[in-house]
């Protein structure tokens, strides 16, 4: 049975990606971790021992409050819930938890425009992106589960990389229906559309039975060119490979300065190269 991680703080932007969580672990049979990752801040000195076994108790505490209460939600119906407390940084926690569970997915909480680059660009959470060889599922606060049925992979024409990306998605929804639309963003007005007709069928090929389209956004920047689309058009879940962090935080920063905000509504899945 797959295995999903789900870093909690007890804030409600990590409860409403804990529901989240629950219904996809639903539609592709996983478990749900739930994790909390606690540490001592710098300078307590002589009290760091007392300090420690007071946070760790804290640690507990939360973490069957957050578990009695997501009981209560009928997204848990069926769901086995597995609690993990750490002390030590948070992608510190996240890499052994994941290591000791041989877990899929790691569904973490946004918390919206203001504070999102911080929170998730932060410098644990950074280095969690950054160093973490498994999919990562951002969830926006109040974003609510509508199955995947509106799938965008954006991903350039380069390499193989529409079809390994769908060989992720398809390893991780474990058969759950997915409807995909493949975005690729002309930021070059010279590019050479010779190729597309290749890709799309070698893509095609590969997916099988799955519904796809493909759609080509002409925009000055492949920033400019998924905000656009995105805003445009249904959006369950965005797909993106997280090659590029400067790329995806410069995502994150387009949304919340100069359009509606992306992450405000749609989920965004981050797949390893």
């Amino acid at each position: 049975m797959k295995t999903l991680l789900v870093p909690v703080d007890f804030s409600e932007s990590s409860y409403n990606a804990l529901v989240y969580a629950c219904r996809l672990a639903v539609e592709i049979r996983a478990e749900i971790v739930m994790l909390n990752c606690y540490q001592v801040p710098a300078g307590q000195g002589t009290v760091m021992i007392d300090f420690k076994d007071i946070l760790e108790k804290d640690s507990h505490t939360g973490l069957h409050k957050m578990y009695d209460r997501i009981l209560t939600n009928p997204a848990s119906d069926g769901v086995i819930f597995t609690l993990e407390s750490y002390y030590g940084f948070l992608y510190e926690g996240v890499e052994t938890i994941t290591r000791k569970y041989k877990t899929e997915l790691v569904v973490i909480g946004t918390t919206g425009a203001s504070t999102f680059t911080r929170r998730i660009f932060g410098s644990n959470t950074s280095h969690l992106i950054k160093r973490l060889n498994r999919p990562i599922l951002a969830i926006p606060a109040g974003a609510t589960w509508r199955n995947w049925n509106h799938t965008i992979i954006a991903a350039d024409y380069s390499g193989n990389r529409p079809v390994t990306m769908f060989t992720h998605l398809k390893k991780l929804t474990n058969g759950m229906p997915v409807s995909l639309d493949v975005l690729h963003v002309i930021d070059k007005p010279d590019e050479s559309s010779r190729e597309y007709d290749k890709i799309e069928s070698r893509f095609i090929a590969a997916i099988g039975n799955t519904q796809v389209n493909f759609h080509y956004e002409p925009a000055e920047s492949i920033v400019e060119g998924i905000l656009n689309y995105t805003q445009t058009h249904e959006c369950d879940v965005l797909v993106m490979l997280r090659r590029k962090y400067n790329f995806i935080e410069q995502l994150f920063h387009s949304s919340a300065t100069q359009h509606l905000t992306l992450h405000t509504k749609n989920p965004i899945l981050l797949l390893p190269e």
